[in-house]
């Protein structure tokens, strides 16, 4: 009796190891892809949010609105990563909102560092 190697045999006698191996290859590619993606999407909240407190520090809501426009304008038309549209709307809409909060959060501060001054 041979050895089993747990792989099954197509009619021409070769195994399905070499679909396994190609199939192991584009999950770990998508491992990669899926790294960076994360990695960029944390820098580019990070960036965002202190963005966001800046702006609130020293302008008001027609500031936001217009880098809100922006974000969506550079979302769009710089895809680093080449993803497909459904995921650069939902990283838009995630760096929309963090701006947002950090805009509140640095016009709070803005607020409360005015009524201390006078």
């Amino acid at each position: 009796m041979g050895r089993s190697t747990g792989f099954r045999t197509n009619r021409a006698g070769t195994g399905q190891r070499d679909e396994r191996v190609a199939f192991l290859a584009a999950a770990s590619q998508s491992v990669r892809w899926c790294h960076l993606l994360e990695m960029s999407v944390l820098t580019s909240v990070v960036a965002v949010s202190a963005a966001g407190v800046l702006m609130g520090l020293r302008f008001k809501a027609p500031a936001l609105i217009a880098a809100t426009a922006l974000l969506m304008i550079g979302s769009l038309a710089w895809n680093g990563l080449g993803l497909p549209g459904y995921v650069t709307v939902a990283r838009f809409l995630v760096l929309a909102f963090a701006m947002a909060c950090a805009y509140i959060v640095g016009l709070s501060l803005s607020v409360r560092w005015k009524r201390s001054e006078g």
